[in-house]
């Protein structure tokens, strides 16, 4: 009787711990939930390279542009001697790789071209700094969003 009480107490006393640490099936525990909310805020808060990468350019490449005269004709002249044929291919090869672009970054990227020259004038050509963050991202999300070999072909 006493091995059978022992026996008794012991297999008690598994079940007790059993349900004691036991969770729930339909519940998870607190340190997954609290791992899977970290997880959740630094892929879209820390995981944003381009935008990291697009601000470091622009803080760099800003004096630049307002160095540039933007009220000049410049850019209507044919640069290089390249025969037309020549030019006709590797248009092709942009065209081709804005074809394959995710649309809904292609329309990103124009509102973002659109909000930057609207905060534009012919006295003040330059866009804001911000503006030209934003473009610089959006050029840089599009391009990523295309196969490597694309974007290596057009350049």
């Amino acid at each position: 009787m006493a091995r059978t009480g022992r026996t008794l107490v012991v297999a008690a006393a598994a079940f007790v711990a059993v349900c004691r640490f036991r969770q729930p099936a339909f519940l998870l525990p607190a340190a997954s939930l609290l791992a899977a909310a970290r997880d959740a805020i630094d892929s879209t808060a820390v995981r944003d390279e381009i935008g990291d990468a697009a601000k470091t350019f622009a803080v760099k490449a800003y004096p630049f542009m307002k160095e540039v005269d933007w009220n000049s004709y410049t850019y209507l002249v044919k640069p290089g001697s390249a025969p037309a044929g020549e030019w006709v291919k590797a248009i092709d090869k942009a065209i081709v790789m804005g074809a394959s672009m995710d649309p809904e970054l292609l329309k990103k990227g124009v509102l973002a071209h659109h909000k930057a020259i609207g905060a534009t004038s012919a006295f003040s050509p330059v866009l804001p700094q911000a503006d030209f963050e934003a473009v610089v991202a959006s050029i840089g999300r599009m391009i990523a969003s295309v196969p490597e070999s694309q974007t290596m072909d057009v350049y």
